[in-house]
């Protein structure tokens, strides 16, 4: 009986994974469509795939303002 609950489970949180897909999808539309009406479908994709794929955060840039000092302060 134990597994069929696990399986259970498992469709469940797949279903609610793939039901926040669509969500994010639906409410981001509007937004997709300019930018393919700005980029074109070609420049779309390859946003996308900049975005998937390439680094947004520069290390030495990283390095170097770690390297300074710094203090945090409550907000």
């Amino acid at each position: 009986m134990r597994l069929c609950r696990s399986y259970h489970w498992r469709g469940y949180h797949f279903l609610m994974c793939l039901a926040h897909l669509i969500n994010t999808l639906a409410l981001n539309t509007a937004r997709l469509a300019g930018l393919v009406a700005r980029r074109g479908v070609r420049g779309t994709i390859q946003f996308v795939r900049e975005t998937i794929s390439g680094p947004w955060l520069d290390a030495a840039r990283i390095r170097a303002l770690l390297s300074s000092p710094f203090q945090l302060r409550p907000g």
